[in-house]
C-alpha cells in the first residue's frame, strides 16, 4: 500500500533503508543477472525487516539494562501523542540511532570478506548435506572464475590469506593472445559481448611473432573479441612473465596461415 501521506511516505522509505544499503553493496560484490521487480522488492523488504527486528531485539535488551537511559516504550505505546510531546528530543535521537545501526546492518551484512565466509561454509560437506548442492549458478562465469573460485581453491589448499594478484590470459578471435594482471573487469552477470577487462603490465603476442610489451599503464579489452580467458591466480609478488607460455595458451592458428 502507498502511503497516503508526506509523513508516512517518509517513514515508508526511512524503514526500507537497511534493505536498500544490502542491495546497493550486495551489487558491487556480486554480479548476477537481473531479477524481476517483484523478487527484488521482496529482498529489499526481507533484509530491512530482519535488521530491523534485530535492532529492535537490542534495543529491548539495551530497556532492561538501562532503563532510565532508554526510552518508555511501553509509555510511548499507552499514549504516543503525550509521550511524543514531553520527550520528542529523546524520541528523535533514538530513532535516528537505531535506524542508523539498521541500515549500517544491512550494508556490512553484503561485505565481501562476509560473503566469502558464507560460500566457502555451504563449500563444507556438512553444509551440502544440509542444504543440497545447487549446481546452477547465477553470477557470470567471468566472476566465478576469477572470484568464487578463488575463494573456494583457496580454502580447499588451507591458505589463510587470499593471494593479491590474478593473471589473465586472452586468446582473441584473431589469433592474437595477450596477457597481463587483472585491474577490473565488468560485474554484468549477463554473458554478453559488452564486457571488458582491464589489464596492466600487459603484453601481446601476434599470430606470427614474438611476445612484446604492450607499453601501456592499462589495457581494455572488450569481450566481443575474446574467444577464451585463461584464469591464474598468483601469490604475492610472484611474477607470472617469468614462465613460457603453457603450450595450451599458443594462440589458435587459422587455415591458410
Amino acid at each position: 500500500m502507498i502511503p497516503s501521506s508526506l509523513l508516512g511516505l517518509v517513514l515508508f522509505v526511512v524503514l526500507l533503508a537497511p534493505g536498500l544499503a544490502y542491495v546497493l553493496r550486495h551489487e558491487r560484490a556480486v554480479p548476477a543477472p537481473s531479477h524481476s521487480t517483484l523478487r527484488e522488492t521482496l529482498r529489499v523488504v526481507f533484509v530491512s525487516v530482519a535488521c530491523l527486528t534485530f535492532t529492535g531485539l537490542l534495543s529491548a535488551g539495551l530497556r532492561l539494562a538501562c532503563p532510565e537511559r532508554t526510552p518508555n516504550v511501553r509509555g510511548l505505546i499507552q499514549d504516543p501523542a503525550d509521550f511524543a510531546r514531553e520527550h520528542h528530543v529523546q524520541l528523535v535521537w533514538w530513532s535516528l540511532a537505531l535506524i542508523t545501526f539498521a541500515t549500517l546492518l544491512g550494508f556490512f551484512s553484503a561485505d565481501p570478506r562476509l560473503l566469502a565466509g558464507l560460500r566457502q561454509m555451504r563449500s563444507k560437506a556438512w553444509a551440502q548435506r544440509l542444504l543440497g548442492d545447487a549446481p546452477i549458478k547465477d553470477s557470470s562465469a567471468w566472476h566465478q572464475a576469477m572470484s568464487d573460485l578463488k575463494s573456494r581453491d583457496h580454502a580447499a589448499i588451507g591458505r589463510k590469506k587470499r593471494e593479491d594478484e590474478t593473471f589473465i590470459g586472452v586468446q582473441m578471435d584473431d589469433g592474437t593472445y595477450v596477457r597481463g594482471y587483472l585491474v577490473s573487469y565488468s560485474p554484468g552477470g549477463v554473458e554478453d559481448d559488452q564486457r571488458e577487462l582491464i589489464l596492466t603490465r600487459a603484453e601481446i603476442r601476434p599470430v606470427d611473432g614474438e611476445i612484446q610489451p604492450i607499453g601501456s599503464t592499462l589495457t581494455v579489452i572488450s569481450a566481443r573479441h575474446i574467444v577464451r580467458l585463461d584464469v591464474t591466480h598468483l601469490k604475492k609478488r610472484e611474477e607470472a612473465f617469468a614462465a613460457e607460455l603453457p603450450a595450451s595458451s599458443a594462440p589458435v592458428q587459422r587455415e591458410g596461415t
